[in-house]
C-alpha cells in the first residue's frame, strides 16, 4: 500500500516544479509523469539512498504500457521474467483449475506482455530513467515533517523548506502527511496476514512449474509463487485470514501459523 496524493496546486505557478514527497515506486513514477508532460519536479526522499523492500510483483499488461509512456520500460524490462501460464490450482487436491497462457496471442490482445519483477528491479529503472531526466531533480536524506497549503512548501526535519507549483504525497504507509489531510485516519487492518519468502530458483522443488504464475487456493487463504530477477530468485507468498500487529508491518515469522492453515494443503504445496 502506498499513500500518493496532490495535496495543493495552484495554476498560476506551473512554471515552478512540482514538489515529491517520497522516492519510492509510487514518488519516482509521478516525477517520470511530470516530466513526461513538460513539468518539472523535485522528488524528496527521507533515507540516505534509493532502496525497496518487498519481494516479487506481477505487471498486467496496463501496467507495462504505464511503463512503456514513462519511458522506464527499456530499463525495467531486462530484470524481469517472461512467465508462460498462469495456474489456478485447487490447493488440497493439487487439481488444475484454470489456466491462461500467456504468449504471443495474450499480448496481442491486450497490446502489451505480462511480465514478473522484483520490487527493487522495478524501483532501480524507475530511478535509472529518472536521473537521466534533466527537468526531475532528486534528493535523499530529506525527511519531510510537514506541508504548507498556504506557501505551497514543503517543511524539512532541518528547518528548510521548498516551495513549489504542486506538493505529491508518496511517503508510503506511514506517510507523515496524510494527517494533515485527512487528520485522526489511519492505516486499517484487511484482515489478512502475507507471508512472504524469496528462494534461490536453483533450489525450486523440480515438481514445480517454475515457469508459470502458480495461485493454490485454500480455504482461509491462497499461496501464489514464481520467479523474479531474471530467473535469479522465486518469489513465494502466502496469505491466511486474520489480523497483524499494525504497529509492526514486518517481522520475522516462524511461520507455525502458516503450516497449521495449511495442514490440509496437498502433498506438492
Amino acid at each position: 500500500m502506498r499513500f500518493c496524493a496532490i495535496l495543493w496546486h495552484h495554476g498560476g505557478m506551473t512554471e515552478d516544479a512540482y514538489l515529491i514527497a517520497g522516492g519510492g515506486i509510487a514518488g519516482l513514477a509521478a516525477a517520470l509523469g511530470l516530466g513526461r508532460s513538460g513539468l518539472g519536479a523535485r522528488l524528496f526522499e527521507q533515507q540516505p539512498e534509493f532502496a525497496e523492500v518487498g519481494a516479487g510483483l506481477q505487471m498486467s499488461p496496463n501496467a507495462v504500457r504505464a511503463l512503456q509512456w514513462l519511458g522506464a520500460w527499456e530499463a525495467v524490462e531486462p530484470a524481469c521474467v517472461v512467465p508462460s501460464e498462469i495456474h489456478v490450482r485447487d490447493g488440497r487436491s493439487g487439481r488444475l483449475l484454470q489456466r491462461l497462457r500467456l504468449g504471443k496471442t495474450f499480448e496481442e490482445t491486450f497490446g502489451a506482455p505480462y511480465r514478473l519483477a522484483h520490487r527493487a528491479d522495478l524501483l532501480q529503472g524507475l530511478l535509472s530513467t529518472a536521473r537521466r531526466q534533466p527537468a526531475i531533480e532528486l534528493r535523499t536524506g530529506a525527511s519531510v515533517v510537514a506541508m504548507s497549503a498556504e506557501s505551497r512548501s514543503l517543511v524539512f526535519a532541518d528547518g528548510s523548506r521548498s516551495r513549489g507549483a504542486a506538493i505529491i504525497a508518496a511517503d508510503g504507509i506511514r506517510s507523515t502527511l496524510r494527517q494533515q489531510v485527512f487528520p485522526g485516519t489511519a492505516p486499517r487492518s484487511r484482515g489478512h496476514r502475507i507471508f512472504r519468502a524469496l528462494i534461490p530458483f536453483a533450489d525450486v522443488p523440480p515438481a514445480i512449474a517454475a515457469d508459470c504464475v502458480t495461485l493454490w487456493l485454500c480455504p482461509g487463504g491462497h499461496v501464489v509463487h514464481y520467479a523474479v530477477s531474471a530467473w535469479r530468485h522465486f518469489n513465494i507468498v502466502a496469505a491466511i485470514d486474520g489480523h497483524s500487529d499494525l504497529d509492526h508491518w514486518t517481522a520475522p515469522d516462524s511461520g507455525e501459523s502458516l503450516r497449521l492453515r495449511l495442514a490440509s494443503a496437498c502433498d506438492e504445496l
